[in-house]
């Protein structure tokens, strides 16, 4: 097997976390760009690929938003209050919407306010071995977990909690509609 030479490797994280439940409304003032997060997370990830392929360095850490529509089951588990879903959402105690503010809405769907934090760094002088590179890959992750840990400690138990590893898989399918190739 021919190996080639790599001088440096490009590696991205993305953390996602459940943040609380909305209105229409407010779903709507996200994809009008009239919140904080101006991007979503499939805005951040074409922009990251065209960047990476017109040979433009990407930027280091982005913030962005997931809007995903509530499906009939989970409108169900909201209804009856269930705790192990409410638990799966950064502001677990009640993650609700508002009952005037949902009154208000001309709407009885209700979205997720999805957050999400990528980084991506570039390793120079990268060795060419596959140990090393899984190696570096390793140091770089935890590396990125503790520099970060305190501001984004409960994003990232989030992200990576065993209970919620289904939820995240299902999310990324069916929340964020996009497909790495």
């Amino acid at each position: 097997m021919k190996k080639h030479k790599i001088k440096s490797v490009m590696m991205t994280s993305i953390d996602l976390g459940r943040s609380r439940l909305i209105t229409k409304e407010e779903m709507e003032s996200y994809c009008k760009g009239e919140q904080r997060q101006k991007d979503s997370v499939n805005d951040d990830l074409e922009s990251l690929f065209e960047n990476i392929r017109l040979g433009k360095e990407p930027d280091d850490q982005v913030y962005t938003y997931y809007l995903p529509k509530l499906t009939e089951e989970e409108l169900e588990l909201v209804e009856r209050r269930d705790t192990s879903y409410f638990q799966s959402f950064l502001h677990s105690r009640n993650p609700d919407v508002d009952e005037t503010e949902m009154m208000l809405s001309e709407s009885d769907s209700k979205y997720v306010e999805g957050v999400s934090r990528r980084k991506t760094s570039v390793i120079e002088n990268y060795k060419n071995t596959s140990e090393n590179f899984y190696e570096t890959s390793s140091e770089s992750s935890t590396e990125t977990v503790s520099e970060n840990s305190s501001e984004y400690e409960t994003l990232y138990r989030f992200g990576n909690s065993s209970e919620n590893s289904a939820g995240n898989q299902s999310c990324l399918k069916n929340c964020c509609n996009f497909s790495l190739q």
